[in-house]
């Protein structure tokens, strides 16, 4: 008995388009033999480049059997096109070569891997004073990959974890807004939807904004001096801290710690001495700077005073001429002032207008009346 059996045909569903790198292709192999096993040759060519199945496969289908072709992965960065060769054969024999199968006609199905998004660069690293406003983040390589779409992420943990998307922030740059008080760092994710498939988002590198935040520290030195005296040190009680490299610039006024301030040429210290010879009240600060890669910023401490306590002594009256022994009272004619409380002490000479001065115990008021016990003529001052 002869028994005569059937062509062997080939069947492949799919092919013919992009796919993403690393994903199957959905190239589903099958034959029109329903009764028995059928064996397929798959070749691969073009895509040298292309792994997960080889250039020459033989696959063993048990009846109404199917196979799909495994994915692919392109390890180039530009699209592979492969083309896969089916040829039939039934299998009555059920043996793993060809003897005795028959054979049918090769079909042929293509297939395009596409490559790994190429996220592309963006820049560029900044450095800000704290609550500013970074500049747009450019691109400086594009992306690229098969209709790219992109979303923009920030983490303020580091450079490669704790990133969240930013709402809205799906273009090619970005411009993040201010103000910004913490160190941040930025990255541009691209997809690539092949086919409306989404293939694996790739971040690019990403780029760090970096607060330079300032901590001025504080000083100390309120105290009162007479007119013309010297101030004692005015001190560091805390240094400044900062992100960069810390300098100093003390400021001064006459007006108040709300005043305009002029820098004191020199005074770079921690710590200030100011000169002898102060007449008036004097009001300082100290301007700290921290310095990070050309990024300058700046705070002010505390405000300290150094009251001059001026006083005049102001002017009594009248020289007098007695035949007695009873002047009459020294009253004021021009009250004396002082920036403090006032307080008086009435001296006695019988030497001269300026030497041989006691204090006369008990004239402590702002008028004096001398007692009638004058015999020589006697001067007074308070």
């Amino acid at each position: 008995t002869i028994q005569i059996r059937p062509t062997p045909i080939a069947y492949a569903t799919g092919g013919g388009t992009n796919i993403c790198n690393g994903s199957t292709p959905n190239i589903d192999v099958s034959g029109n033999i329903t009764d028995g096993p059928m064996r397929f040759r798959i070749q691969r060519t073009g895509g040298s480049n292309i792994t997960g199945i080889g250039t020459n496969s033989y696959v063993n289908l048990g009846t109404g059997g199917s196979y799909a072709i495994p994915a692919l992965t392109n390890t180039t960065n530009t699209a592979q096109v492969v083309t896969f060769t089916v040829t039939p054969y039934s299998n009555y024999d059920d043996n793993n070569d060809n003897n005795n199968d028959c054979g049918g006609a090769p079909i042929t199905v293509t297939v395009t891997v596409q490559p790994d998004v190429d996220p592309g660069t963006i820049g560029n690293d900044q450095v800000l004073c704290i609550g500013g406003d970074p500049d747009e983040f450019t691109e400086l390589t594009s992306a690229s990959g098969l209709d790219l779409s992109y979303q923009w992420q920030m983490s303020t943990t580091n450079s490669t974890t704790g990133f969240t998307d930013i709402a809205g922030a799906t273009g090619d740059t970005y411009d993040a807004p201010g103000p910004l008080t913490q160190t941040t760092w930025f990255r541009r994710v691209a997809t690539s939807t092949v086919n409306s498939v989404v293939c694996n988002p790739v971040p690019s590198p990403s780029i760090e904004v970096t607060i330079n935040d300032i901590n001025p520290g504080s000083i100390i030195g309120d105290q009162t001096i007479c007119d013309g005296g010297t101030p004692s040190v005015l001190s560091s009680t805390t240094n400044a801290t900062g992100g960069g490299t810390i300098s100093y610039q003390w400021q001064r006024n006459t007006t108040g710690c709300g005043g305009t301030w002029v820098s004191i040429s020199g005074a770079t210290s921690e710590t200030y001495n100011p000169p002898a010879g102060l007449t008036n009240t004097t009001y300082y600060q100290r301007v700290a700077t921290s310095t990070l890669n050309g990024e300058s910023c700046t705070d002010v401490s505390n405000c300290v005073v150094v009251n001059v306590n001026k006083v005049t002594g102001g002017e009594i009256g009248n020289d007098q001429v007695i035949c007695g022994d009873n002047p009459d009272a020294f009253t004021v004619i021009t009250p004396a002032t002082g920036t403090g409380t006032l307080s008086y002490q009435w001296q006695i000479s019988t030497t001269s207008p300026t030497t041989g001065f006691s204090n006369i115990s008990g004239a402590t008021g702002t008028s004096y009346d001398p007692p009638s016990t004058i015999t020589v003529t006697t001067y007074y001052r308070r």
